[in-house]
């Protein structure tokens, strides 16, 4: 027959005493972890499945999975008064939470600055603009949006799938990616 044996320590759960911002820590790692499977999935997912999704909703959401440092100032201008529209809930889930983990990963190396957060309309689209205090190096500029497997020039960050996969899902649903900088303004 078979027969396993698995030796190690097992994770204890917290005491009932525990603090409450750890019990909040772990709830948030459990929570990106699961949010961070569900994009796996996503990603390998050919179609898009469309329903009524609601941004603000889907916004809210994916800004729980984040800690940002308390000098970061997250500003969220949401103008239309519906912000429903028919997309697939998880790709459009991934969209929001790519460009917020690039806004994450520059606010917490500047330990300040701001989020903005923006939904309006335009000619008949839904704009969602995500937006953080930053600069990207001018050799990098040319490489938004563009299939990345290794390293970007600027030769210390990676450069992920995080922007063609916000291109490739965006433009999945007849819509269109755009990235906006200047050097100067930070």
């Amino acid at each position: 027959g078979l027969r396993g044996h698995c030796q190690g320590q097992a994770k204890k759960l917290p005491a009932d005493d525990t603090p409450a911002d750890e019990l909040k820590s772990l709830y948030r790692k459990l929570y990106t972890s699961m949010l961070a499977v569900n994009d796996i999935i996503t990603d390998r997912v050919p179609f898009a499945d469309k329903e009524r999704v609601d941004l603000v909703e889907l916004i809210a959401e994916r800004l729980e999975g984040y800690y940002f440092p308390p000098q970061v100032e997250i500003v969220q201008n949401i103008h239309p008064h519906d912000c429903r529209i028919m997309a697939d809930r998880k790709k459009t889930g991934r969209i929001i939470g790519n460009l917020l983990d690039n806004a994450h990963k520059k606010l917490e190396e500047l330990k300040q600055g701001r989020l903005q957060i923006e939904v309006y309309d335009e000619n008949n689209f839904i704009v969602l603009a995500i937006g953080n205090t930053g600069t990207i190096p001018d050799e990098a500029r040319g490489l938004i949006f563009q299939q990345h497997t290794g390293q970007m020039i600027t030769g210390n960050e990676t450069g992920g799938q995080g922007l063609s996969i916000v291109k490739l899902f965006t433009v999945m649903h007849n819509g269109i990616a755009e990235f906006e900088s200047s050097a100067d303004a930070n």
